[in-house]
């Protein structure tokens, strides 16, 4: 439903959107850095380079997060903490030789079932991501590639909401995406990324 405001309630309400898009990013980058933190203290592995997709590896470990903590409630936070990491490195980093230590480690530690249970739902956001970005004409053939778009999984929704409410303004793209740049979590460029959201937000008014 369309709501009828007037211009300044429409701006005041897009800079409570843009406040929630930074903090989604900055909740992220500290999930993140906090879980990977965990991981590294129980098991010794270097896994720094993963820092830096931390918001986009963020908006993937937090649904699958959610999703073990509420098909496993016995899992300790460090045993979640594991088969997250442990998911999302074989996702996105296959080659790295961290992976084969953490995949090891999950079967010491007995928790293959809710690996692989993770791994299937976290297979299936990857999907949606996939398919989605596809029919924005957006092609990503390499998983590096389209970890570079996964920040889109927590913002997609709030653009949604804010298109639908009659918030959202196409010049508010520029707005956001500057917010974004100036965040320091976003690896492709700004004028990509404008156009990105000008297109999302195209497909959300059709």
């Amino acid at each position: 439903m369309k709501y009828l405001i007037s211009e300044s309630q429409r701006k005041l309400l897009f800079e409570e959107v843009n406040e929630r898009v930074k903090e989604v990013q900055e909740d992220g980058m500290e999930f993140t850095k906090k879980v990977v933190n965990d991981v590294q203290e129980n098991t010794s592995l270097n896994l720094k380079m993963m820092l830096t997709w931390g918001a986009s590896i963020g908006g993937f470990m937090g649904p699958v997060m959610q999703f073990l903590n509420g098909q496993y409630p016995e899992l300790t936070q460090k045993d979640a903490s594991l088969i997250a990491v442990g998911i999302v490195s074989v996702i996105f980093f296959q080659e790295k030789p961290f992976v084969k230590s953490l995949i090891e480690k999950i079967k010491e530690q007995d928790l293959e079932e809710a690996f692989k249970t993770g791994a299937m739902k976290a297979n299936q956001l990857k999907t949606a991501l996939v398919e989605f970005l596809k029919s924005l004409n957006i092609m990503t053939f390499s998983i590096s590639n389209m970890l570079s778009y996964a920040f889109l999984v927590p913002i997609i929704p709030m653009i949604y909401d804010a298109v639908s409410e009659g918030v959202w303004d196409m010049k508010d793209a520029e707005m956001l995406t500057k917010s974004l740049v100036s965040f320091g979590f976003i690896t492709i460029s700004g004028n990509f990324l404008k156009r990105l959201i000008d297109t999302v937000v195209k497909r959300i008014l059709r």
